[in-house]
């Protein structure tokens, strides 16, 4: 199949809605796996939305969860993330990347692994830190 675009609603509100320019059906597994891939994550509102583009990945259709690796690029606001990998959970609402992760903003730099983005809560935590860098004006410090 040449491009894919599913969304999940749940209760009403919409959870997320995905874009892939290329498309297989493993239906024997209940999986689709997607290539060239932009995903949009939604909060409360439409109007709170996580931005994500992957190279490729894998949806299951039963289970609603997903996982996307390769040149990982996720944004929210003026906070861009870097990483390989990052696995959706739709029980728990949270997107989690085990492998090394660069949070950049337009006055922090932040690298570590492990992290986990609660979707619902608006929470982020960076298990495994490992440096951090703040950009400073003049006058501060």
């Amino acid at each position: 199949m040449e491009s894919l675009s599913l969304t999940d609603i749940e209760k009403g509100g919409k959870r997320w809605k995905l874009d892939a320019e290329k498309a297989e059906y493993l239906t024997n597994r209940d999986e689709i796996r997607i290539h060239h891939i932009y995903l949009e994550f939604y909060g409360a509102s439409d109007q709170e939305v996580v931005r994500l583009w992957a190279d490729e990945g894998l949806v299951n259709t039963k289970k609603r969860d997903m996982t996307v690796k390769g040149g990982v690029k996720l944004q929210k606001g003026d906070i861009t993330m870097f990483t390989s990998e990052i696995q959706y959970l739709p029980q728990e609402r949270a997107l989690v990347a085990p492998a090394e992760v660069t949070l950049q903003g337009p006055r922090l730099q932040m690298t570590g692994k492990d992290l986990y983005l609660d979707l619902a809560k608006k929470r982020l935590v960076l298990k495994q830190h490992r440096l951090t860098k703040l950009k400073l004006e003049k006058g501060l410090l």
